[in-house]
Order: structure tokens, then C-alpha cells, then sequence
């Protein structure tokens, strides 16, 4: 039989330990890979685990956190790796444009483990972020054609650093096929945002007013010696492409304004038809001039001649009576300042009757817009453009050009989500396995 003594001691014993283990810290259990957000941000090493395992649940947005988060407790030689890996993880979180930042950081690191993958993967980025440029805008579709010229360069790169790139090699093949149309839709979205609203009168009116002063300009041109004479022809060839340009903002407003004039649509789409083939042909012959020009033609002046009298003949047709006055007053001061000093040439006299022919379309279209009273009617701006004329040279041969469109598809080059490399203390890059020409960065195992 136990003693009182010793029952009392055994119980004050017992009652102590439950006292103890009652305000004892309990132990906390190893942390389960659930949804749930990691209780604290944890450095080096752990946090580049942390930030596996968050990427592996699919939780990007919160792994590329965790990733740079982990490089504030590793050294240089971990830098890299964790830096890539959460390009990877913004790149599947959809952040396009700072996992490209970031991918160009790490390709521009001669001692990076990861150069060629950064490069290759930079390019994907990039390539994503142009898909989501906005097209409703201008810049929108400039930025879009930048974005893509710098995912070329990066697909680049990535060949000069692995010329058996394979993957690399494809998307710059079908970057390279897309880029044409690209600049296409942004210089169709630059012009029609300036001159969409612009009435057709006045775009002819620009047109030849550009095109008369390469005529003008040819002759200084052309008596240069180089090197001014190369930088002469460049800056006319540089203008002869813009001119050339106008023709697009000027088919569109035309069409448009014989789309919202016309009573009979078989009348309507006969007459375009007429006015697209002159336009067709007057875009040849300016090109035919922009061609001789750049390869420093000496005979670039007769293309350009026949350039300005197609043009001559757009505005002819569509001008608005006061610029016919204006043109008829230039045409014939002109002629009697070359009549007082020359005999008279069978070029003087073609001067002669196209100035007398000005004054019957003017007083043609001036009595239309002002009835006999004086009191001017409400004129549509674009009304001119929409009058049948016979300076539009139907006979002219239809070249087969084709013109952007507003409602041309964007490219697309598929791509597959890049995946993290796992952190090792040294980590060590493994080759690309080019099986496809998606993005597949490697991946490691500690």
C-alpha cells in the first residue's frame, strides 16, 4: 500500500507535468501544397522552393512574387535562375510585358546559365505582348509593328548564341512572313486616321501639290554632285513614297462618297471600277518614280512627268470650282509671260487649251453649286468626287495591285507556356530540346 506521503508527492508530479504541457507551445505541422497563401514570404533557398510549389498549383501571379522575393536571400550565382523562373511564372501569369523585360535583362548577362532561353523566350514574350496592342488606335498598331520587330531581334539573337535553334528558327520564319502586313495595317491605320475625314477635293489637292514639287525639285537634283546628289535623290524618292501613300486615304473617301451619292448601284459600282483602274495605274507610274529615284536614276524625271499629269488628272476630276479658278488664273498668267518672250511652241498652245478647258469645268461646276440668284446650296464636300469625268484616262491597262484592308486578320504564332527551372545551389543550364517551335525552357531537379 502506497503511503499518503508518496500518493502526494506522485500527484503534485502529475499535476505539474499537465501544467507544463498545458502552456507548452504547441509544434506546428509541415506545410501541406495547398491553395491557401503561404503565411510569411520566406528568402534564398526556402522561398525558391515556396515559389516551385506555388507555381506548380498554378498560382503564377503569386509564385513570381515569391521568386523575387527569394533573391534577397541568395547570392549572385542564384540570381539568374530565380530571376528566369519568375519571368516563367509572369509569363504564365499573362504579365507578357515584365516577363519580356525580364528576359531581355537576363539575355544581356554574358555569365548568365540562361542566356540562350532568355533570348528565345524575350522574343515569345514580346510576341504576346503585340498581340495585345490595341488596334482601335493609331499607336495601337505602331506599337503592335515595334513590338514584333523586337521579338525578330530577340529570335535573332538567340540563333547567333545557338545557330541549331530550331524553334527559335521557325517563329522568326513566321514572324518575318507576318511583318510585311503588319506595317501595311499600321501605315492604312496612320493615313486614315489624318485623312479619313478629309474631303477627297482636298487629298487630290495635296496629292498634286506634293507630286508638282518633285517636278520642280528635279532639275537641282539632278545637277548635284555627290554626295548631294544622293541625298538630293533619297529626299524625292522619300517623297514620292508618301505621295504615293495618299492614293490609299483617297480610294477609301472616294468610295465612301459614291456609296452615300448614288441612286443606281450598277451606275455606282461602274464608275469605282472606272476610278480604280486610273488609280491602280496612276500608283504604278509613282512607283515606277520612287523605284528610279532611290537607284539614283538620271532618267527618274520621265516617270515622274507622266506621275504628275496621272495626278493632274485625279484632281482635274474631282476638284472643287474654286481651285479650278485658281489653277485656270496660274495656267494662264503663265502663258502670257511665255508668250511675250518665246514664238509661240505646239507646247504653249496644249498649255492654251487645257487652261481654256479649265475655264469650262469651272463654269460647269460653278453653275451647279450657285444657282443664277447667288445664293450657294448646301454642298456635300464630297460631291465632287462622285462626277463622272473623262480625265480619268479609261483606256489605261489595270494592273493587278492589291491595297491593305481595315479588316485584315493579325497574325498569330502559337506559343507554349515557358516552364520554371527548379533551383539547385549552382545551377547549371541544360540544353533546349527543340521538338517544337514553342517556348520550352528546361527545367532542373535539386
Amino acid at each position: 500500500m502506497i503511503s499518503r506521503i508518496a500518493f502526494f508527492a506522485l500527484f503534485l508530479f502529475a499535476a505539474h507535468a499537465v501544467r507544463a504541457q498545458t502552456n507548452a507551445t504547441p509544434a506546428s505541422p509541415p506545410p501541406a501544397l495547398t491553395n491557401a497563401p503561404p503565411s510569411s514570404s520566406a528568402t534564398g533557398l526556402a522561398g525558391a522552393r515556396q515559389a516551385q510549389n506555388l507555381y506548380r498549383l498554378g498560382r503564377y501571379e503569386a509564385s513570381a512574387k515569391a521568386y523575387q522575393e527569394a533573391l534577397t536571400g541568395l547570392g549572385v550565382s542564384g540570381t539568374p535562375t530565380l530571376r528566369y523562373n519568375a519571368a516563367c511564372a509572369l509569363y504564365k501569369a499573362g504579365r507578357f510585358k515584365e516577363a519580356a523585360e525580364l528576359f531581355q535583362q537576363l539575355a544581356q548577362q554574358a555569365d548568365s546559365s540562361v542566356v540562350k532561353e532568355s533570348q528565345y523566350n524575350a522574343g515569345c514574350a514580346l510576341l504576346k505582348t503585340s498581340e495585345k496592342a490595341s488596334a482601335s488606335t493609331n499607336a495601337g498598331e505602331e506599337d503592335r509593328v515595334d513590338l514584333m520587330e523586337r521579338a525578330g531581334k530577340s529570335f535573332q539573337q538567340a540563333l547567333r548564341t545557338d545557330a541549331d535553334f530550331q524553334m527559335a528558327r521557325l517563329n522568326l520564319a513566321v514572324l518575318t512572313n507576318a511583318l510585311p502586313d503588319a506595317r501595311e495595317q499600321a501605315k492604312l491605320s496612320r493615313l486614315m486616321s489624318r485623312y479619313g475625314n478629309t474631303p477627297p477635293p482636298r487629298i487630290a489637292e495635296e496629292l498634286l501639290r506634293n507630286q508638282r514639287s518633285i517636278s520642280q525639285r528635279w532639275p537641282e537634283a539632278e545637277s548635284n554632285t555627290t554626295p548631294a546628289r544622293i541625298e538630293a535623290f533619297e529626299s524625292l524618292a522619300a517623297l514620292q513614297a508618301d505621295n504615293t501613300d495618299l492614293l490609299i486615304p483617297l480610294r477609301a473617301t472616294i468610295q465612301q462618297a459614291i456609296s452615300q451619292t448614288a441612286t443606281n448601284p450598277q451606275a455606282a459600282q461602274t464608275q469605282m471600277q472606272e476610278v480604280q483602274r486610273h488609280l491602280d495605274a496612276t500608283a504604278n507610274t509613282m512607283r515606277e518614280s520612287y523605284g528610279q529615284l532611290r537607284d539614283l536614276d538620271e532618267n527618274a524625271d520621265i516617270p515622274a512627268g507622266r506621275a504628275e499629269k496621272a495626278v493632274y488628272g485625279i484632281w482635274k476630276s474631282i476638284a472643287a470650282f474654286p481651285s479650278l479658278l485658281q489653277e485656270d488664273i496660274s495656267q494662264q498668267s503663265n502663258l502670257v509671260s511665255a508668250a511675250t518672250a518665246i514664238t509661240p511652241t505646239p507646247e504653249l498652245v496644249a498649255r492654251q487649251t487645257e487652261a481654256l478647258e479649265l475655264t469650262h469645268v469651272f463654269q460647269d461646276r460653278f453653275t451647279k453649286a450657285i444657282p443664277p440668284e447667288g445664293t450657294a446650296q448646301p454642298q456635300n464636300p464630297t460631291s465632287a468626287a462622285v462626277q463622272p469625268s473623262d480625265h480619268l484616262q479609261s483606256n489605261v491597262a489595270t494592273p493587278n495591285v492589291q491595297h491593305p484592308t481595315s479588316n485584315s486578320q493579325p497574325f498569330t504564332v502559337s506559343t507554349q507556356d515557358p516552364k520554371p527551372k527548379t533551383l539547385t545551389p549552382s545551377p547549371s543550364a541544360q540544353p533546349l530540346a527543340p521538338t517544337t517551335h514553342h517556348p520550352q525552357p528546361t527545367t532542373q531537379n535539386p
